[in-house]
This record gives structure tokens, C-alpha cells and sequence, in this order.
């Protein structure tokens, strides 16, 4: 899971960090809590740069709502319509939503 990647101004190096752990092709989930520039405006490179059939924008109805005049490919799974949970075969992720 990526969470809040961010925008163009930052996603080449956060894309280098991430690649110093695992290979961008073993990322599976991106996480966006909100749809803010900062953290969102960077979707579209990654979302040409995903390979992966099981990749998936995580994200709640809000965010979505804005997120996807973006245009992007990636399949979305909102965690608000399975209750705020993320099960990744064995662990599962808690999402807490705040004002």
C-alpha cells in the first residue's frame, strides 16, 4: 500500500523511496484520504505507471467524488461501503474517518 503519494512537485521522490523498499510493480494499493492537489494531482502519472490487474485507488466517497475528474484507470474500492475496512489476505486495515 501507497498512502497520500502526493502531487507532481514530490512524486519522483517518493517514487525513488519507494522503490529503495520494494519494486513499484509489488504496490497493489494507493491510498488517498482526501482529494487535495497536494496529494492527488501526482494519480494520473502513477496511474500509467501501474501494471498490476489487482491494483486499486483506496479511497472514501468524498475523495472519490473529486479523484475521478482526473480520468484515471485504476478501479476504486471505497472504504466506506465495506466498512471502513481494507482486508489484504490476513491483515486487515482500519480506516478512522475524521472531519
Amino acid at each position: 500500500m501507497l498512502l497520500d503519494p502526493g502531487g507532481p512537485l514530490v512524486l519522483d521522490t517518493v517514487l525513488e523511496k519507494v522503490g529503495r523498499i520494494v519494486p513499484f510493480d509489488d504496490v497493489r494499493g494507493f491510498v488517498f484520504h482526501h482529494q487535495d492537489p497536494d496529494i492527488t494531482a501526482g494519480l494520473p502519472r502513477l496511474d500509467a505507471r501501474v501494471t498490476r490487474p489487482d491494483a486499486a485507488l483506496v479511497t472514501h466517497w468524498r475523495a472519490q467524488a473529486l479523484i475521478r475528474h482526473y480520468g484515471i484507470g485504476l478501479p476504486t474500492y471505497l472504504v466506506d461501503a465495506h466498512d471502513w475496512r481494507l482486508d489484504l489476505g490476513g491483515r486487515v486495515l482500519r480506516f478512522v474517518f475524521t472531519p
